[in-house]
């Protein structure tokens, strides 16, 4: 098995990638308001928002509740 993708659901897609740039010392691939995505060796960083998330399954993500990370 290969994980190809590790996504932070968030309430605030600019502040959280905003941070990551920092530690990450690149800058995101920006889609929208709602997504942001940082390229790694082995895979993918992205920031999503509830809104986003929610679209897919929704309720699946809490952000700041310790529920805001899909595996890939």
């Amino acid at each position: 098995m290969k994980l190809t993708h590790t996504c932070i659901v968030t309430g605030d897609v600019k502040r959280l990638s905003d941070f990551y740039k920092q530690i990450l010392q690149q800058e995101p691939v920006i889609a929208n308001a709602d997504y942001a995505e940082y390229a790694t060796e082995g895979g993918a960083l992205s920031i999503s928002s509830v809104k986003m998330q929610d679209g897919v399954i929704k309720d699946s993500c809490t952000p700041q509740a310790n529920r805001t990370i899909v595996l890939e």
